[in-house]
């Protein structure tokens, strides 16, 4: 797989493994410029942001739409997810 191509293929895996409708990766560059995002599928609602980190500093989010209202979720469920809408420190920040 060329490398980037990873990215899209992560973005698309991960929203067909979870069901979701949306799911992007927003790396930032840590420049001043804006970084990159590579996204799948349709966002509608709140999305859930998580933060990537490595090594103890921020290198972006993993957004995550949220189902339609009666899609069932395994994981919401079990008790394994958060719950709907998002705890403040996971709400997305402002891209671009």
């Amino acid at each position: 797989m060329q490398p980037e191509a990873v990215l899209p293929s992560l973005v698309e895996t991960v929203a067909e493994s979870l069901r979701l409708p949306y799911v992007a990766v927003r790396v930032d560059t840590g420049q001043d410029t804006a970084g990159s995002t590579v996204d799948h599928g349709r966002l509608v609602g709140e999305p859930l942001c998580l933060p990537l980190v490595h090594q103890g500093a921020p290198v972006g989010e993993l957004v995550l739409g949220q189902r339609t209202p009666g899609e069932g979720s395994r994981l919401l469920t079990a008790g394994c997810w958060p719950s709907w809408p998002p705890r403040p420190a996971w709400r997305c920040t402002p891209s671009g």
